[in-house]
């Protein structure tokens, strides 16, 4: 639900409502899906929902995404690691992370 909140879903009668998106998401998200963890990740790197963005949360959600393999979230986590976004460089993290993602094509 959330991911058809995000965006919307007219021909089925859902309206674009950036809120309900991230409330869905985050307990989609909290029990583990990571696909909603990278989207979590995605929406607090962008700032939603009137909140500033915050790549403390951004990093952590895109970790969990990462740790069950989500390619998309492992590139996510690298770059927040190369720029010290959310949290401290580490550049062997990234490096790491890089080459797993890329491993998954």
């Amino acid at each position: 639900m959330g991911i058809s909140y995000e965006s919307g879903r007219e021909d089925v009668g859902i309206k674009q409502d950036s809120k309900r998106a991230l409330d869905y998401l985050l307990k989609a998200a909290d029990l583990g899906h990571k696909l909603a963890q990278f989207k979590v990740g995605v929406l607090y790197t962008k700032g939603v929902v009137g909140r500033e963005r915050d790549f403390v949360k951004a990093r952590d959600y895109f970790g969990r995404a990462a740790s069950q393999g989500h390619p998309q979230a492992q590139y996510n986590l690298a770059v927040a690691h190369m720029q010290g976004d959310g949290g401290t460089k580490d550049m062997d993290a990234a490096l790491s992370l890089l080459q797993s993602a890329a491993a998954k094509g």
